[in-house]
Parts: C-alpha cells; structure tokens; sequence
C-alpha cells in the first residue's frame, strides 16, 4: 500500500514534491489543506544522525561551529555500535564540502579528511586529539 500511495504522489503534478506525504485523504490523495507539510521532518532525519552519531562528525560547539567553520570527528558512539569505519561529508557556510573517513584499525584509528579552507577540525579518540587545518587529502592515525 505504501508504495502505491507514493507511486500516486510522485506520479500526480500538482501534489509532487519528492517527499512521502504526511497523511492521505480516504480516497487516497495527499490531505491538502492549512496546515499540510509534504515533507516531514523524519525523512531527513537519517541524514543528520548517521553523520553525528555513526561517523561521530558534528559540528563544534557554540558560535565557533557555525557553518562548519570549526567541526569534532568524536567516532566512539559509531565503533560502540560495531562499526569498523565510516564516512560523512557536509556542505559548509561557504558552499564548500567537508568529507571525513575513518577506520579501525588493530592499532588505532586512521582517519582521513578533506578540509575546505577557512575550516578546521578536531579528531578526538579514546583521549588522544589531532587537529586538521584546511587541506584535501589529510591522514592520521590516532593510537589505541
């Protein structure tokens, strides 16, 4: 049934918008009216907690984070959920993209990065840190 009701709002011109819609009418259609939402929240969801809580990228706290401009790879949440490596990239304020990937390793924590200029970040892991400035393929092995 799901796949048919979003079969009928991608398919209908008027009512499309490349989101599920949040409730239907008993004949089927979207349930247009004042308050209807054709995007809700939970679709994007996914997008942000598996780049803050399965890659562990977030940005840095307080004004310093807007935009990207200071960021935290913290992966310790993703390998508690059994995760051998894992990878994210976020637009920042300027357009630019940052991408991170990391690894477990037998001997620590490899972790490589593309920085977009005017941003930098830290990698903090089981209490040891390393900061990358602006720069594109950027490596580093954080120690166990």
């Amino acid at each position: 049934m799901l796949s048919e009701d979003v079969e009928k709002g991608i398919g209908n011109d008027t009512t499309a918008t490349g989101a599920s819609w949040e409730y239907l009418s008993v004949e089927g259609s979207p349930g247009l009216g004042l308050l209807t939402s054709q995007s809700h929240p939970w679709e994007g969801a996914a997008t942000y907690v598996l780049t803050e809580w399965a890659t562990g990228l977030r940005q840095a706290s307080g004004v310093a984070g807007y935009g990207w401009n200071e960021w935290v790879l913290a992966p310790e949440t993703g390998i508690a959920m059994g995760l051998n490596k894992s990878s994210s990239r976020v637009v920042t304020g300027s357009g630019d993209t940052l991408s991170v990937w990391w690894a477990l390793h037998q001997t620590g924590l490899r972790v490589h990065a593309d920085v977009p200029d005017g941003t930098k970040g830290t990698i903090r892991f089981r209490g040891s840190s390393k900061t990358f400035s602006a720069g594109h393929n950027q490596s580093a092995t954080l120690t166990l």
